[in-house]
């Protein structure tokens, strides 16, 4: 995605942003696909070759209902605290599934 896919961006305290960024749907479709993204570090410098977490998704009919949806989360310091959580517990279980050599979306795990 690029500057110009984002519909949404607000600065953080303490620096960093988040953003709200759409794409048409993948599936032909007219609707689209959004997501909201946390920028955490506030040096624009230590951001090259860094992808922000995207913390929520949604695909919608329009823009319109898709931000109206994501900016609960987007416009909220504590629901943003909250995405990025989540996030990170899901790339803690992914990680710990790959060691354990399981597939974590499988939700199998490897015999033993």
């Amino acid at each position: 995605m690029t500057e110009d896919d984002r519909v949404y961006r607000r600065p953080l305290p303490g620096g960093g942003y988040v953003a709200i960024e759409s794409s048409p749907d993948a599936t032909g479709d007219s609707g689209v696909k959004a997501h909201v993204l946390v920028e955490r570090r506030s040096d624009p410098g230590r951001r090259v070759g860094h992808v922000p977490p995207v913390v929520a998704e949604i695909e919608a009919a329009d823009i319109e209902h898709a931000v109206e949806e994501l900016s609960e989360i987007a416009g909220n310091n504590v629901e943003v605290a909250r995405a990025l959580q989540r996030w990170q517990a899901r790339r803690s279980d992914d990680a710990a599934a790959a060691a354990d050599g399981a597939d974590p979306d499988s939700g199998e795990t490897p015999a033993a």
